[in-house]
């Protein structure tokens, strides 16, 4: 038991030593030596812990997705419309406390795939959507043969192009809300009943409205950056 404990401390005590180098300098140029000296664990300990960098990476994202559904278990209480909604507001607030630690993370989540359990990881973020989904359709805002499985993965694979656009630097944090908002609407709005579609297209009404002064703003940035271009 004991070592268990010590052992889980440990872990945390990495964790922490990868979330500092990440901010210095992104995952990719962090080495596993440079991670046990920031730790101030042995070069071994790491890799008997963890394994690999990118199980490394890995716990990272491990940790994130608990502090979401630790969010999704506090709206549950709260009408599922609401809880979805508010997930995904969560969610970009989660990032922007610490842009440049989640840029790098989710970035290399993006290109390292091939090393990491990437079923798992498409599982995790779909079950929080299901859930939402499971408790509308069972207060009937969302229409009974609806498939929350298939729903919840399109609604995630929008959140995916969302956050790519960001991490490419297209959009800013409020465009990658935005543009999140959007997708989650447009999904809910395809399997909603009349009782959920009314209140649908009133917040779907602002975000278009929100989408259209983002819109224009990049238009103008792309515009600027032709006519520099073609000098």
């Amino acid at each position: 038991m004991l070592r268990e404990i010590h052992k889980t401390e440990r872990k945390q005590q990495i964790l922490s030593a990868a979330r500092r180098l990440i901010r210095k300098k992104g995952f990719p140029r962090m080495s596993m030596r440079e991670l046990a000296q920031e730790a101030r664990v042995s070069l071994a300990t790491p890799y008997n812990l963890f394994g690999s960098k990118a199980n490394v990476l890995y716990a990272l994202l491990e940790s994130l997705f608990e502090k979401l559904e630790s969010a999704i278990d506090e709206l549950a209480t709260q009408d599922p419309i609401d809880a979805l909604y508010a997930l995904t507001q969560f969610s970009v607030q989660e990032y922007a406390r610490d842009p440049g630690f989640y840029r790098s993370l989710l970035l290399s989540m993006v290109t390292t795939g091939d090393f990491l359990p990437v079923p798992r990881i498409v599982w995790r973020s779909t079950t929080l959507w299901q859930r939402g989904l499971d408790a509308g359709i069972a207060q009937g805002l969302f229409q009974p043969q609806t498939r929350p499985d298939l729903v919840a993965r399109q609604i995630q694979v929008n959140y995916r192009g969302a956050m790519e656009l960001w991490l490419e630097g297209g959009v800013d944090i409020a465009g990658f809300e935005t543009q999140l908002l959007y997708g989650l609407s447009l999904c809910l709005l395809a399997v909603a009943t009349p009782k959920g579609r009314t209140r649908l297209h009133s917040r779907l009404q602002d975000i278009e409205q929100r989408l259209d002064r983002l819109t224009q703003h990049w238009t103008i940035g792309y515009d600027d950056q032709s006519q520099e271009v073609a000098r």
